[in-house]
């Protein structure tokens, strides 16, 4: 456990996907976490507040939207951006109603991921408002082309 980075969790019911993101945003200077279910992430959230959490919205058990709502519930969590990166183009509006900050559908763009995180995790502090973050205008374009 590293103090001194923001601390990212990365959700993916996929090991290789949840491992090789959490290892890139490593590379990237973050102490990221790759975390495979629901369940899981929650009982992590739980001991230790993550600076931002990307997660998939098509795991089984617990999907992305549930992860997302029950984030929201968890005290330590209610202002954490919690950003969807996902294989589903069409679920934008939806994952907006279940508390997801920003919506990025794989492949996602590395460089807009970056730039995200760097945004996000700049006042990882747990009175952070829950004010709406600026949106970047590449995020903007993709998903004005996701929801139409």
């Amino acid at each position: 456990m590293d103090t001194t980075r923001p601390y990212i969790l990365v959700v993916d019911d996929l090991p290789d996907a949840a491992d090789s993101l959490a290892e890139l945003i490593a590379h990237w200077g973050y102490d990221a976490e790759p975390l495979y279910s629901g369940a899981a992430a929650l009982d992590t959230a739980r001991t230790r507040r993550p600076a931002a959490v990307l997660l998939d919205l098509g795991m089984p058990r617990m999907n992305g939207f549930q992860l997302a709502v029950r984030l929201r519930g968890l005290r330590a969590c209610g202002t954490t951006p919690v950003v969807a990166v996902t294989g589903h183009e069409a679920l934008a509006l939806q994952a907006r109603a279940a508390g997801i900050d920003h919506y990025l559908v794989k492949p996602v763009d590395l460089s807009l991921l970056r730039e995200l995180l760097g945004r996000l995790t700049v006042s990882a502090e747990p009175s952070r408002s829950r004010a709406k973050p600026r949106r970047l205008r590449n995020e903007r374009r993709a998903e004005r082309c996701i929801t139409g």
